[in-house]
Formats: structure tokens, sequence, C-alpha cells
């Protein structure tokens, strides 16, 4: 971060001067003769090997400001990854923590838990026995009902057989009366023909004397 910070911006780079290239003596004639004049040679040249030392100086500190440059470059990312990391970290040991505070909750309310869940298969099986029971009930219910109703049945039975065997014997009953009758009818009529005979056999006679 110490690197970013003392890198310069490239708004800075772009402000400084460009670099004069190596062995290019600035001032120097463009001429043909390119000659050094004979009083001057000496201090002339040492002003270019000055200036070509500075040139190399340069060179090598904008060489270092790039080097400290892409460091800086590579500090960041690292610093990006560290922070992401950490970040990861975080929520790790975040979803960590809940999940052991959410063990440890369900830990201290497990007794509880397994008093509700005891109170309610107690309700259930308390319920069931009643259902139970009260099934037992309707069935003796219905078995109650089904023998009343076959004693009904067989009492109906017997009492259309009865009627069955009454109304025979009426039938037996009123059939005899019937030829007794045409049988009393018979012999009365036979007697009064032969009461009519008699009568007129004795008038026959009494006519004759």
């Amino acid at each position: 971060a110490a690197a970013a910070a003392e890198a310069p911006s490239p708004l800075g780079r772009a402000r400084q001067p460009p670099l004069p290239q190596r062995g290019v003596v600035r001032g120097a004639p463009r001429g043909g003769g390119g000659a050094l004049r004979d009083g001057g040679g000496g201090q002339q040249l040492g002003e270019q090997r000055e200036e070509a030392c500075e040139l190399d100086s340069l060179a090598a500190v904008a060489d270092m400001q790039a080097r400290v440059e892409e460091r800086a470059s590579r500090l960041r990312k690292d610093l990006e990854t560290l922070a992401e990391r950490k970040r990861e970290m975080l929520l790790e040991g975040v979803r960590g923590e809940l999940e052991r505070e959410a063990h440890e909750d369900l830990q201290r309310r497990e007794p509880a838990l397994r008093k509700l869940a005891a109170a309610a298969i107690k309700q259930v099986r308390s319920a069931a026995h009643a259902a139970q029971a009260d099934y037992a009930a309707v069935l003796q219910e219905i078995d109650g009902q089904l023998a009343l109703l076959a004693r009904v049945r067989e009492g109906a039975e017997a009492q259309q057989r009865e009627q069955e065997a009454l109304h025979q014997r009426c039938v037996e009953a009123l059939a005899g009366w019937a030829a007794e009758a045409r049988r009393a009818e018979r012999d009365c009529r036979e007697r009064h023909f032969w009461e009519a005979a008699r009568w007129l056999r004795a008038g026959a006679s009494a006519e004759k004397k």
C-alpha cells in the first residue's frame, strides 16, 4: 500500500518532459561538419558526459518507477484477494456461528420439545382409545338392534304362519259348512218332496172313496 501511495499517478507521469535518447547531444549542429572548437572541446565533452550520466540516472529512475508501479499493482491485487478471502472467512465464521447457535438452541429446547411430543402422543392415544370405545359401543348397539330386528322378524314370520294356518282352517270350516248346508238343503227338499207325494196320494185315495 505504501509503494502504491509513493508511485506517481499517470497524470503526473504524463506531465514529465520526455527523456532524451542516449548518445544524442543537446544543441549538436545538424550540419555535416560536427567538429568541436579547439578552445571549448574539453568543457563540452565534460558537459556531454554529465548529461549522459543524468540521462542514465533518469532512465534508471523511470525503470525503478515502472517496477514500483508494477509492484503496487500486484499489491493492490493481493489486497483485493486478501479482502475477498477475509470476507469469505467472515461469512464462513458467521455461518458456523449461526449453525452452532441453532444447534445449541435446539439442544436447549430438546427436552421441552420431547415433552410436547410426548404430550401430543398421549393425547392422540387417548383420543384413539376413546374412538375405539365409541366404536365398540356403536357396534354393540348395532348388534343389539340387529338381534331385536331378528326377533321381530321371527315373530312376524310366526304370526304370518299362524295367520296362514287360521286362514286355512277358516277355509276348511267354510267348505265344511257349505257342504253341510248343501246336504241339509237336499235333505229338506227330499222331505218336502216325499211329504208332497204322500199328500197327493192321500188326496187321490180320498177322491176314489
